[in-house]
């Protein structure tokens, strides 16, 4: 039975993909690739059961028909996440007792999540803002996210004040990763298991490098990306990012200075 549930959000390209196949490394936590699950209320994805499904199949492989199924024994997000992970958990061998929803924007549902569930635990991932709007996914060639979704995400992230709520700077885990995880695995109130840091490179079902948009997450952890915004070629992005007050601020707030 599934008893620790974790919502995982923040801005885009700040490590919420490390810490994903991290987290699903330990021995009693599972974490999928996002699913974007908790995105729109319950009862519009059982509305649109079928799409709905559609999606989280391709992170969960059960098949449209069992998820569709399993939407309409449910009248609560929870109770349905949780059964759609204990079938990922029993295909697949594991006997997991808890889950990690890792999807960027759960940040702006926060609120609505922590007072329909009070037992959810949430952490969020920040980095410089500069690094942030200079990042570029693997294949693409334009920069992910804008300045002013990294200023939502930011404001959303520290909107949100509860005892259950911990925020985690990308360059804290990339340079002591056993430190900041032993901190995270507190907060949540689960053992840290010292070999998350050699499973988290095993390819597993959960784990596949090959379908995902960024397999870097399985190399060595390092800081080979801090300051990458210095870079010459991003100078036009770091002025727009220094024109905005609004961005300026919330990277001052989040502690990052020049």
């Amino acid at each position: 039975m599934i008893s620790k549930r974790v919502i995982v959000g923040g801005p885009p390209r700040t490590g919420t993909s490390l810490l994903r196949v991290l987290i699903d490394s330990s021995p009693m936590m599972m974490a999928l690739s996002e699913t974007g699950f908790f995105l729109r209320p319950f009862d519009y994805r059982k509305r649109r059961k079928e799409r709905s499904a559609e999606r989280l199949d391709r992170a969960m492989g059960l098949g449209v028909e069992t998820i569709s199924k399993i939407f309409d024994k449910h009248v609560d997000a929870i109770a349905c996440f949780d059964e759609l992970m204990e079938l990922v958990m029993a295909r697949d061998g594991m006997r997991k007792t808890g889950w990690a929803e890792k999807t960027p924007r759960n940040c702006e549902h926060y609120r609505e999540l922590g007072s329909a569930y009070p037992d959810l635990y949430f952490v969020s991932m920040i980095r410089n803002g500069k690094d942030v709007v200079t990042s570029v996914v693997d294949g693409r060639d334009h920069y992910h996210c804008p300045v002013d979704r990294y200023c939502q995400a930011m404001e959303a992230v520290f909107a949100f004040n509860s005892p259950r709520h911990m925020i985690v700077r990308y360059e804290d885990l990339v340079a002591d990763p056993e430190t900041v995880l032993k901190r995270i695995f507190n907060h949540i109130d689960e053992p840290y298991d010292p070999g998350i840091l050699v499973r988290y490179r095993e390819k597993a079902r959960t784990r596949d490098p090959s379908s995902m948009n960024q397999p870097r997450v399985f190399d060595s952890i390092s800081n080979a990306t801090v300051e990458r915004w210095r870079q010459p070629e991003h100078a036009k992005r770091i002025a727009e990012f220094d024109a905005s007050p609004e961005a300026r601020r919330w990277n001052e707030r989040a502690g990052y200075a020049d």
